[in-house]
């Protein structure tokens, strides 16, 4: 899973899916979500919130 903040530069932003194209090209089942509203610092505030939205992406994915 690839996770960028939405208040991250644009620049930033377009790294992050592109990075996450490429993986899905080389055969990796890559997930790329852009989280509204935060950035690399506050992205991972609320991991402990099983209701947060990267939190819910991480559960996804380990179970999967």
């Amino acid at each position: 899973l690839i996770a960028a903040g939405g208040a991250e530069p644009s620049d930033w932003i377009a790294q992050s899916l592109a990075f996450a194209e490429h993986c899905n090209a080389a055969g990796l089942s890559t997930g790329c979500r852009v989280m509204a509203g935060k950035n690399h610092f506050s992205i991972t505030t609320n991991l402990d919130d099983p209701g947060a939205e990267l939190t819910k992406c991480l559960l996804e994915q380990a179970h999967s």
